[in-house]
């Protein structure tokens, strides 16, 4: 397997990851409420949430296309990558606990009346906000890609294939339906998210003929997203309960989806100059605009739209947009201001 270039889909798949986290997050609350809006309402949502769950997949994949094919002395890479991570993190982490804070005081609480230290100690163990899960998940695989890139530079294509093997029939072993089949055999260090980057290296560095490769996306994304939406559906409304088991990142569903949209979009060639503009924009300030618009969002929310402003089918693309939108517009003011962007992101 040899080192890949960076290449043009490379920024179509990070933008439409990013606009993808977005809408997810803007569906959320319509998919929580299952049984407590119209069956109606929830499905619009199943809908939204279900079509952008290969994002946080996406995301994994391409850490694995841009660092496992590059050489990098330990000290280089944990200097240069958890720079890159940690100052935003760590910055907007705390932009989140001062607007808790806030919060706090606007509905009359005393702040000085509980131990501040411990409460900002403790949301920065296990995250200043839910999504920031994604960056400690992240720091953990950051970890391994020294060690994990030697190997993928090194490999044969038939080896590569076999750690695949192993990480698919794994993660599929770990899913509830496949209890009864799961075997003593410990080869659970090859079921985590680890395996997308592994496939994202891979499937950069395949070449797959044209004919092929559209058969191969198109299955995989059919069977991916009717599954992915139809089937928590289904479970949900037969269990009389929301069941999101089928939007795990490892759910075998969500792989195929996400391998289907990695493959079309690194095919795909993008010639409108507007959408160029835009994917480039979304593209070279994603990480930014993924630590704050939880942030945006949560205010979006705070003054009335949500869910039930209008009907969902127009109120989620809608909120996702100016999610988007203003999310974009804080990261590339802060890029502007001195040093800013070692803090924006």
């Amino acid at each position: 397997m040899q080192p890949t270039k960076k290449q043009v889909w490379i920024d179509n798949l990070r933008a439409l990851a990013t606009i993808g986290v977005v809408l997810l997050h803007s569906s959320g609350d319509t998919v929580l409420l299952f049984g407590k809006i119209p069956a109606g309402d929830w499905w619009v949502g199943d809908i939204y949430s279900g079509a952008v769950r290969y994002s946080v997949p996406i995301f994994i994949m391409l850490t694995g296309v841009l660092l496992l094919g590059k050489e990098y002395s330990l000290g280089v890479f944990f200097r240069k990558r958890f720079t890159r991570v940690l100052t935003p993190f760590l910055f907007w982490s705390l932009i989140y606990i001062a607007f808790d804070f806030w919060d706090k005081a606007k509905k009359g609480e005393n702040i000085l009346s509980f131990d501040s230290l411990d409460y900002i100690l403790e949301k920065l163990q296990y995250g200043a906000s839910f999504h920031f899960w994604y960056i400690y998940m992240l720091i953990g695989l950051y970890l391994f890609i020294p060690i994990l890139g030697k190997w993928a530079r090194n490999c044969t294509e038939k080896e590569m294939l076999y750690f695949l093997g192993i990480w698919l029939c794994s993660t599929i072993l770990e899913q509830p339906y496949f209890s009864d089949f799961h075997m003593e055999i410990d080869i659970v260090s090859f079921s985590g998210r680890m395996g997308y980057l592994v496939l994202g290296y891979y499937l950069a560095n395949k070449s797959i003929k044209p004919k092929t490769n559209n058969i191969v996306t198109a299955t995989c994304i059919i069977i991916g997203i009717v599954i992915t939406i139809i089937g928590t559906g289904m479970i949900s409304f037969g269990e009389k309960s929301f069941d999101e088991m089928l939007y795990e990142n490892l759910s075998p569903n969500v792989i195929l989806f996400t391998i289907g949209v990695f493959l079309f979009f690194r095919k795909l060639e993008i010639t409108n100059p507007v959408i160029i503009r835009l994917r480039d924009i979304i593209s070279k300030y994603s990480f930014g605009i993924y630590l704050v618009h939880m942030l945006v969002l949560r205010y979006l929310v705070e003054i009335n739209i949500h869910w039930n402003t209008v009907h969902p089918g127009l109120l989620i693309p809608s909120l996702a947009l100016l999610c988007l939108t203003i999310s974009t517009a804080i990261v590339y003011g802060l890029n502007k201001l001195p040093y800013g962007k070692y803090f924006a992101g």
